[in-house]
């Protein structure tokens, strides 16, 4: 069966212009219209803190300026989400996640031949999976597995403590993400959280620290001149100047734990289709081993807070509860029983 060849940003636009990602779609609009505004202010800020409207070529307040200053950040988004859906994105993702390359020999003995079987079945089941997939490993103590772009998938050390068996049904699962293409939604939201992460913590942080620091000199010559009017007037401006950049702060925080529960709510049903992936490739055994060995293997044993409290950490706390997978691979299993 023929790879099949597509633009990697027209393949995503194709897939992502659907109902369920409405809510993603309002978050990277939204997302645009935040790093505008901060923008818009940052350069406010500038020109109140060293110069005035005069330095610039246009005014501040033209139809003009207003226009430009959108196509440029309309413009750099774009060419931002457009790498994130590049291997140079996905080599940023891997980097941030600390996917590293298996270099001990006996994990390598052990682990390739693993992936390879499960790899050349995923290859033959879908033309979507990239023929240059390759493996990668997460130092962590959480027993997992997932899929990073369309040509990464890494497991963590914890997850070598499982069977052979096990370890496929996991791989078959996470290529199941890559054949359906679910992991590029999360390049997008990781690469535009770190533009909003520029605009509102380091651009404003540095315009911050060094108003800050010119208070705090306005103090100093205050309190040599013994000039208490001056003194009070400067400490009220150094406390809103802090109490401002807490909330900048506060709100970016904040704004990031609504991207990563859209992105939840958005992506639980995959989950559900990579596990059916691995049932048609064979591995249902291996991934419901691996399924019974977690804590909400049972209904009724889900510690709901802690999973919401994992939402809101991690771009990758997207999966439904183990007992509701279990049943459906179940499911899936009694059809085809059903049909023989």
């Amino acid at each position: 069966m023929g790879r099949k060849r597509t633009f990697y940003v027209l393949d995503f636009l194709k897939n992502f212009f659907k109902w369920h990602n409405v809510p993603m779609m309002i978050y990277l609009i939204v997302n645009l219209l935040f790093i505008y505004l901060g923008t818009m202010m940052l350069t406010q800020l500038y020109i109140s803190f060293f110069a005035g409207d005069h330095s610039l070529p246009i005014s501040l307040t033209s139809t003009e300026y207003y226009v430009i200053t959108a196509a440029v950040i309309a413009g750099v988004y774009f060419i931002a989400l457009v790498l994130s859906l590049s291997p140079i994105g996905e080599w940023i993702l891997r980097k941030k996640l600390h996917c590293n390359i298996i270099e001990d020999a006996d994990i390598q003995n052990r682990i390739i031949p693993i992936f390879e079987e499960v790899y050349s079945a995923a290859l033959r089941e879908s033309s979507s999976v990239s023929d240059r997939v390759r493996i990668f490993i997460q130092a962590s103590d959480d027993p997992n597995a997932f899929a990073v772009g369309r040509r990464t998938v890494c497991i963590t050390t914890a997850l070598l403590a499982y069977s052979d068996e096990e370890i496929k049904g996991v791989l078959a699962h996470e290529f199941g993400h890559l054949a359906h293409k679910d992991t590029d939604l999360c390049l997008v939201v990781n690469i535009a959280n770190w533009l909003t992460n520029i605009i509102f913590l380091g651009v404003w942080a540095l315009l911050f620290l060094i108003r800050l620091m010119m208070k705090l000199m306005t103090v100093v010559v205050a309190l040599l001149g013994e000039n208490i009017a001056a003194l009070a007037s400067s400490l009220v401006e150094i406390i809103f100047t802090a109490l401002a950049f807490l909330c900048v702060t506060l709100f970016q925080k904040l704004w990031l734990i609504v991207g990563n529960l859209l992105l939840l709510a958005t992506s639980r049903g995959n989950e559900y289709k990579a596990d059916e992936f691995a049932f048609r490739l064979g591995y249902q055994d291996g991934l419901l081993g691996f399924f019974y060995t977690l804590p909400d293997a049972v209904e009724g044993h889900r510690n709901t807070f802690k999973r919401i409290l994992e939402a809101i950490a991690t771009v990758g706390a997207t999966h439904p509860a183990t007992w509701k997978r279990i049943a459906a691979i179940k499911k899936l299993s009694n059809a085809r029983i059903a049909v023989y």
